[in-house]
């Protein structure tokens, strides 16, 4: 039966390849042009299917297959929700911490000529006259 093998080294994966399973002598055959065979043995507990195919992992120190660690698939619902929600948290930090200080404020509005003239008109009707 036509297998993939991804074939490991240092927990690293070194190539990916297909090869054929003898189930009743547990090896795996690769054949590759102009270089020898590569057999393997393998564990039929090992198998896990990858695109409806079985698929392997292959030690290439050891020569044999090893068990996968599959992760299961993260939950998308909760990762958008936990996205928007900390989006959210950093506008809201960003836009509280560009608060402009009373200071600037006054200093902007005492900069306008307008303000200035409406002082002045302020100051005239109380009796002071400034020019």
């Amino acid at each position: 039966m036509k297998v993939n093998v991804i074939l490991l080294s240092k927990n690293q994966i070194f190539k990916t390849t297909s090869g054929r399973w003898k189930e009743e002598e547990n090896i795996i055959e690769i054949k590759r042009l102009f270089q020898p065979t590569l057999r393997f043995t393998v564990n039929s507990n090992d198998v896990f299917y990858r695109k409806n195919k079985p698929t392997f992992f292959i030690d290439l120190n050891a020569r044999t297959s090893i068990k996968p660690n599959l992760k299961e698939q993260p939950n998308l619902e909760l990762a958008n929700r936990l996205d928007f929600l900390n989006e959210r948290a950093f506008w809201s930090a960003l836009l509280s911490k560009q608060k402009i200080p009373l200071g600037s404020i006054l200093i902007y509005l005492l900069s306008g000529m307008g303000l200035l003239y409406l002082i002045r008109i302020m100051l005239y009707a109380c009796g002071l006259y400034v020019p």
